[in-house]
């Protein structure tokens, strides 16, 4: 699954408001924020930083569903009440300050201000909808091209000038993200640079001709 950097809630009265009602925290690149099993019980919503989200199996392979950053929702199944526990493990990819606002105030919240129910409906809705092109993409995209548009989906949304910097994630990290081996991701990283995709004059730049590869143009 492509790596993922869900719509953002622009700054509105959900925001403001749901961010004063919860516990500002603050985590260290490489900490874990929660693990499945843990208690779900709080909404999480990010003020500075990048949050990974994955999954695990059986056999210890991990899986990158999401990578957040700021004024994004995560933790969004301890909204389920019949929900005890995780699903999936969150953590600190950079130094992270996130708002823990606990699943009871969130409740409060939407049941007084129909306005802000609303926005909150619509933010989810479209969490649906992306997870849905994710695995659209798992289906219809071979690794080279999963691979171009996850680094493209780092780029700042509505910023039209490139190169642009992002976050230097490693091989590995990229390959749970597309559902590849870290050769594979190695291997084609390189081939990017070759072509001009990407460079690494002071960390990474992603540049406009990797949509050529991606299949967004």
């Amino acid at each position: 699954m492509r790596l993922t950097t869900r719509q953002s809630i622009q700054r509105d009265p959900l925001l403001s408001l749901l961010a004063k009602t919860g516990k500002t925290g603050l985590f260290l690149g490489g900490q874990v924020i929660f693990s499945v099993g843990d208690r779900s019980d709080a909404l999480f919503l990010i003020q500075s930083g990048i949050v990974k989200l994955t999954i695990g199996s059986r056999k210890g392979t991990e899986a990158v569903t999401s990578l957040l950053q700021r004024e994004h929702f995560f933790g969004d199944e301890a909204l389920d009440p019949e929900r005890q526990s995780r699903s999936t493990n969150a953590m600190a990819l950079t130094s992270v300050q996130v708002v823990r606002i606990h699943r009871d105030t969130v409740f409060r919240v939407l049941r007084c201000n129909p306005e802000i129910r609303s926005a909150f409906m619509s933010y989810l809705v479209r969490q649906v909808a992306h997870l849905q092109q994710e695995l659209a993409d798992t289906l219809l995209y071979n690794s080279e091209q999963r691979l171009a548009r996850a680094l493209l989906s780092l780029v700042q949304s509505g910023k039209a000038n490139y190169p642009q910097a992002v976050p230097n994630l490693s091989q590995q990290v990229l390959a749970n993200m597309i559902g590849s081996t870290r050769q594979r991701v190695n291997a084609l990283m390189q081939r990017f640079r070759k072509l001009g995709f990407v460079d690494y004059s002071g960390g990474l730049h992603i540049h406009s001709s990797i949509r050529n590869v991606a299949g967004t143009e």
